[in-house]
């Protein structure tokens, strides 16, 4: 063994140098230095008689820079993470979580809603334009019977949505809609008869629906009214057999005899061949989805029985004429399309469930930071 330079303490020091790299600073970089500074600390810590004087606690080497008590250099506690800022965080990432889940529900929920089959409840037999049953003072002075309710325009908003046919927007603002009489202003004496729900009373939007016809009649104002059934189920239709599922409205496509109609007319030429309109014959129309006030009813489940209709027909396109009349026999009946309502709703228990155990999570969290911000 090396009888000079301290060369075992210096190895240790080396060694040491691993886990405190501190040292270097207080007693430099090497066995060397680290053992002459040893020598100085322990010559101070002498008695005249060459003993060592050890204070109470051990440590021979007190004035050294981060001497602890009980050895030259304790190892450091080891950092206590801050558990409630980790807490927080896992929280606000629940919160998000929980936020991204709701809003799928609701997803889910409203599509439940607008695949639900209008109810076909029963009201009381009202011909069109009778208003005897209905309040007073919701009829117009003129005889409008009420709007339709804000839940059930948004309702039949959701479920047209598809449908939509912005190609026709723009011709049928411009062209068509200034002259539906008793609409605009300087259009007739009575304004708002028609309630828009696709698009508004001064802009509106047209939906796009094949289906067949069955039944044509010319009017007074010059309308030629389309009995229309829709080739999808999904479309809204009336509910009442009053009226056929959809009504087709063609302006100033027959003669007008009507006074204020014919003042709307003025500067409007029907651009449609109506020669082609039989029953039986399928077409693919567009235009604005309204809700006609003067002879439209809702029954006290915000159905609508009758009074929807395409007002004006901004676009037609004839796919197929009227079929020959066909020999008797059985009438085959359509098949029911299959019901997405099923699915919607197990899709929706599902995400309760997640949405479940997210909460009870969230919830458990919460718990432990007050138990601990308690014990702090």
């Amino acid at each position: 063994m090396p009888q000079t330079d301290g060369a075992p303490l210096g190895e240790t020091y080396a060694s040491l140098l691993k886990d405190y790299p501190d040292l270097v600073r207080v007693a430099g970089k090497d066995g060397r230095a680290a053992f002459q500074k040893m020598v100085s600390l322990l010559q101070n810590a002498q008695t005249p008689d060459g003993l060592l004087n050890l204070p109470a606690n051990g440590n021979p080497f007190p004035s050294m820079p981060g001497s602890k008590q009980g050895g030259l250099f304790a190892k450091p506690a080891p950092a206590v993470p801050n558990l409630v800022a980790q807490d927080t965080q896992a929280a606000l990432g629940l919160e998000a979580q929980i936020e991204q889940q709701l809003a799928s529900l609701k997803s889910s929920l409203l599509k439940i809603q607008a695949d639900i089959p209008t109810s076909f409840a029963p009201i009381a037999a009202t011909a069109p334009g009778d208003l005897s049953s209905i309040a007073p003072g919701q009829v117009d002075a003129f005889g409008y019977g009420p709007p339709l309710p804000n839940s059930a325009v948004l309702t039949l908003e959701r479920r047209v949505a598809t449908y939509r046919a912005p190609q026709y927007d723009r011709m049928l603002q411009q062209k068509f809609w200034k002259h539906v009489y008793n609409e605009l202003p300087g259009t007739g004496p009575n304004t708002n008869r028609l309630q828009v729900i696709t698009g508004t009373i001064q802009a509106p939007q047209a939906v796009q629906i094949t289906g067949t016809i069955s039944a044509t009649k010319c009017e007074p104002d010059g309308d030629l009214h389309v009995a229309f059934r829709p080739d999808d189920p999904r479309f809204p239709t009336n509910q009442s057999p009053v009226e056929p599922p959809l009504e087709l409205e063609i302006i100033y496509s027959c003669p007008v005899t009507q006074a204020d109609a014919k003042q709307a007319q003025r500067g409007y030429t029907n651009p449609f061949d109506i020669s082609h309109l039989k029953p039986g014959t399928r077409i693919q129309a567009a235009g604005p989805l309204i809700f006609d006030r003067a002879h439209g009813r809702v029954d006290a489940a915000g159905n609508v029985q009758y009074g929807l209709e395409i007002h004006p027909l901004g676009g037609m396109t004839v796919l197929t004429a009227a079929a020959a009349a066909a020999p008797p026999g059985p009438v085959p009946v359509p098949p029911v399309p299959a019901s997405p309502i099923p699915d919607d709703v197990a899709s929706a228990l599902g995400q309760v469930a997640t949405l479940t155990q997210a909460l009870g999570s969230l919830t458990s969290l919460l718990q432990k930071m007050q138990r601990e911000a308690l014990t702090s």
